[in-house]
């Protein structure tokens, strides 16, 4: 149902769809003064929002997760869900944005990587598919040993390695990846009071 407030010009739609509505204004008026009637086409789209399936590999369960929809530097909006499949920020306007997820588990000695991604809301949707990995499963298993130091070495040594996105292997948390990512993880791996991601 689409209405026109004739006063204050005002057009409403409790669902989408088209309407062809007839109103007339005092300024629209024929050589007698009366008034003209104005016909407008009014096409309602629903807005669907951003579609998501979101986890975080082996998470105890009640674990939660934070979206930001970020325009720039600017937070458009936020939400937080449960790992499954949820509609998330409808009514945004379509554009460019980046999506920041993060888990609200936080482990003794390691957490879930936060993960930044680019989308573009078309039409009013867009669709997420993502799984957030503790920081140093480079492996994406689960575990976090002696592999995960290795492809990080080799990522270090400039080797094409594969890896689930770039801030899990950044377990110093200093914005750089380097040699000391790989001091902070011989020491967790040797039981050292030091933690990832931390």
């Amino acid at each position: 149902v689409i209405d026109l407030n004739t006063t204050t010009g005002r057009i409403t739609a409790k669902e989408p769809g088209t309407a062809t509505i007839t109103a007339t204004h005092p300024n629209y008026v024929d050589a007698n003064g009366h008034p003209i009637p104005l016909t407008l086409t009014v096409n309602v789209t629903a807005s669907n929002g951003i579609s998501a399936k979101l986890a975080a590999y082996n998470a105890p369960e009640g674990t939660e997760l934070k979206v930001k929809l970020l325009s720039g530097s600017t937070t458009v909006a936020e939400n937080t869900v449960s790992a499954g499949e949820s509609k998330l920020f409808a009514g945004v306007a379509d554009g460019k944005y980046t999506v920041v997820i993060e888990s609200s588990y936080v482990g003794a000695k390691t957490s879930y990587a936060p993960l930044s991604k680019e989308i573009e809301i078309v039409n009013g949707t867009a669709a997420l598919d993502e799984t957030l990995y503790l920081y140093g499963d480079i492996t994406k298993n689960g575990i976090i040993d002696e592999e995960d130091l290795s492809r990080l070495q080799q990522y270090v040594s400039d080797w094409a390695i594969s890896y689930p996105y770039l801030e899990v292997l950044n377990v110093k948390r200093d914005n750089d990846i380097d040699t000391a990512d790989i001091s902070r993880f011989q020491q967790y791996l040797g039981d050292w009071n030091v933690s990832l991601g931390k």
